[in-house]
């Protein structure tokens, strides 16, 4: 651990700082909507578009002018090129504006405003804006294109605080600064809450510290994994670090009251090597449903869904790995050092065990049918809930309503019109009778239509920049359409430099740019249906060649948005598979198995249930939680059961089994579901939405898990269910037989 502990720190350092987050990557490459997605941004060289304003800001505004004027002037080309990736030039509504209602177009100034309202002209017809188009790689060229805004809006004398900000590369910036500054802010709280923790439950320093070093080796490890396998962290995989801090933390923490059982009854010299005997089994078994609770998210299409998987079991394979190499020395060390006080300590646990554990028990055992009907009918009736579970992958959804972002995107909503881009790509093919008048004819009937749909507003392509073509048969209109056919000919060139169109050797596309709500509750998977429906009967006409695709941020956000939902049930049902069967092999019977799994499946029933009653959606921060508590549950239900076999092994009854079991193991399912609860719920005060609703669901997860675990289960196991747990045959002569209550 020391050798490679600065291996593990760089690794996920240079992880937290390249993090980089796009809904676009969460998609498999063989998703249609990214490859069309990536199809389009190969074709245009361009896959976003930086909207700049400000408080002021029109197209009577000289300070546009000049913002366009000195983004093209030779001072700044330099930094440009060597900072960001902005590809294309820079459109301001003051020079457009002016271009429109100059010759030859020379449209009146309302039509020309009329032309550019929703993408450089606001609804009010004065509000306007610069585009610049980007190709952005990486975070770093993120943050380059905007320091240069900054720079270049300051020497114009904009105030920073007025300046608005809109467009992919922007909300990428702000989400990884978001995840980066909740990781750095909110784990050494986190990692100082566990020690405390540690150290109350435990009562040594010296225990505290074997297993916290081992929980947050694990915790660098699995982000150095993801830096040095060539990943990037992300919104999703940011939370991973904390997960592997408690999840080794409560494994620790299992395995020393194990140590500490072990002194009283074989004492202080022989309780490591009888903890290891004793613990090393439902230790691995607990790691290995959470492991499988982990790997079951690798059934996910989102990727950093299975990236999440991935890593997060092998780093628990390690933890665990490493715990049984460490601690053993640990705990012999502590012990010939503090014998006596660990002697006296094993004895308070099971003082401190009866005094409420008895009635408790006797509570349990006199009100188990009532206690286990009630909980089993809320959990149905809750569970009636997961028909209306909805999802969300907005990137407005993992920001606050303060944050500066959300600000800027309200403030341009509201002024300018609709931001979330979605592009609809008329393509002809190579075979296509039709010259570039006609096609250019095709493309504005086309545009129309797209600015007819609901919820979609702001449509922009080559021909708006474009004269009217006249559709008269006389002379004069035939002169004019030839004279516009040749203009169009001689700035081809142009709308390709411009990324208005693009071509390839089987066939030439034409985009149309429109835009829809960022903050209302769109359907975007009915938007994109009414698209098609509305632009595939112009293009549909005898010997056009034409056919439409519609992609953009919008089709992708819908794709993910479905695939999040599938992906909850998928990974949740896997889990439980593979969990019921390991909980089978260990009871040695298929309806014991099932019957283990009921206190299992409670937490995600109730709580996914009330989420879908009370219209939370569900989004790329909690989908994981279903899943990953399952397999943190079934840890207290392994740990609990084993003690309850033993107590049958060892001649006591069916109810004073379940006495012996709370006994032994109670107190440390409360420890380990704190630890892991509480460092976990420090997050939940992050500004970062996904890693605050990954804490609250993970904590209320885990906290519900106890209640199963703690009243569902002994309810089930001292009713008429509980003789499905009774072994046919008792051991005759039992190792460490219970002592009686």
């Amino acid at each position: 651990m020391a050798v490679l502990a600065p291996l593990a720190l760089y690794g996920a350092w240079q992880g937290l700082i390249s993090a980089r987050n796009a809904p676009v990557l969460w998609l498999p490459p063989e998703f249609p909507e990214r490859r069309d997605y990536e199809q389009f941004e190969h074709a245009f060289n361009s896959n976003d578009v930086i909207v700049v304003s400000w408080d002021g800001c029109t197209v009577d505004d000289e300070r546009l002018k000049r913002f366009g004027e000195l983004f093209r002037s030779p001072a700044w080309d330099e930094r440009r090129e060597r900072q960001t990736h902005l590809t294309g030039p820079v459109l301001t509504g003051y020079e457009i504006l002016r271009e429109l209602m100059a010759e030859p177009l020379d449209l009146s100034r309302e039509e020309a405003s009329r032309r550019l309202r929703g993408q450089l002209v606001g609804r009010d017809g004065r509000t306007s804006c610069a585009l610049l188009e980007t190709y952005w790689i990486d975070s770093a060229h993120n943050q380059g294109s905007i320091e240069l805004i900054h720079d270049l809006t300051a020497e114009l004398g904009i105030p920073r605080e007025d300046l608005r900000l809109a467009g992919s590369s922007i909300e990428g910036a702000a989400v990884d600064a978001a995840s980066n500054r909740s990781f750095t802010l909110f784990l050494p709280p986190a990692v100082l809450t566990c020690v405390v923790l540690c150290w109350w439950f435990l009562g040594s320093w010296r225990l505290m510290f074997a297993v916290l070093s081992v929980a947050g080796f694990s915790a660098a490890l699995v982000l150095g994994m993801i830096f040095y396998t060539g990943g990037t962290l992300n919104a999703v995989l940011v939370v991973l670090a904390p997960l592997m801090l408690v999840l080794a933390t409560s494994a620790g923490i299992h395995l020393v009251n194990y140590y500490i059982e072990q002194v009283r009854d074989v004492g202080v010299d022989e309780a490591p090597r009888a903890m290891l005997q004793v613990g090393w089994r439902p230790c691995s078994l607990a790691a290995g449903t959470t492991a499988i609770g982990l790997t079951s998210l690798v059934v996910s299409d989102i990727i950093p869904v299975q990236q999440f998987g991935v890593f997060g079991s092998i780093g628990l394979a390690a933890a665990l790995g490493l715990l049984f190499l460490v601690l053993p020395g640990a705990v012999a060390l502590y012990g010939r050092k503090g014998g006596a006080a660990l002697e006296e300590q094993s004895a308070e646990k099971v003082t401190a065990g009866r005094s409420w554990l008895l009635p408790y028990a006797a509570f349990i055992r006199r009100r188990s049918l009532a206690v286990a009907a009630g909980c089993i009918g809320f959990m149905l009736a809750a569970a009636v809930g997961l028909a209306w579970v909805g999802t969300s992958v907005n990137v407005y959804d993992l920001l606050p309503s303060s944050h500066s972002l959300i600000r800027d995107y309200a403030w341009m909503e509201q002024r300018l019109g609709p931001l979330v881009p979605i592009e609809v790509i008329v393509r002809f093919e190579e075979d296509s009778p039709l010259d570039i008048l006609q096609r250019a004819a095709l493309v504005r009937e086309a545009q129309a239509a797209v600015e007819e749909v609901e919820s979609v507003d702001g449509a922009m392509s080559a021909v708006t920049f474009a004269p009217t073509i006249p559709t008269g048969r006389g002379i004069r209109e035939t002169r004019r359409r030839s004279v516009i056919r040749t203009g169009l000919r001689e700035n081809r060139e142009l709308m390709i430099a411009t990324h208005w169109l693009a071509e390839t050797p089987e066939s030439e596309m034409w985009r149309i740019t429109a835009r829809s709500p960022a903050f209302r509750d769109v359907a975007y998977a009915r938007v994109l249906v009414d698209l098609r429906r509305r632009v595939e009967p112009v293009l549909d006409t005898p010997n056009t060649g034409a056919t439409v695709t519609v992609t953009g941020v919008a089709p992708v956000v819908q794709a993910a948005q479905q695939q999040l939902l599938v992906d909850l049930f998928s990974s949740f049902l896997t889990a439980f598979g593979f969990i019921a069967v390991v909980m089978m092999l260990l009871l040695r019977s298929v309806t014991a198995g099932l019957a283990a799994m009921i206190p299992n499946i409670f937490p995600a029933m109730v709580l996914f249930g009330l989420m879908g009653w009370l219209g939370v959606k569900v989004d790329i921060g909690t989908v994981m939680t279903a899943s990953v508590a399952m397999g943190i549950a079934v840890d207290d239900t392994i740990h609990y059961l084993s003690w309850f076999r033993r107590g049958l092994d060892s001649g006591l009854t069916r109810l004073l089994a379940l006495e012996f079991s709370l006994r032994h193991c109670g107190r440390a399912m409360m420890q380990t579901t704190t630890v892991c609860g509480v460092g976990l719920l420090v997050f939940g005060m992050s500004e970062f939405i996904p890693t605050r609703r990954f804490a609250g669901m993970m904590f209320a997860l885990l906290m519900l898990g106890l209640v199963a675990d703690l009243l569902l289960l002994p309810a089930l196991l001292a009713g008429p269910l509980g003789r499905i747990f009774e072994r046919k045959e008792k051991k005759s002569m039992p190792v460490n037989a219970p002592r009686a209550s």
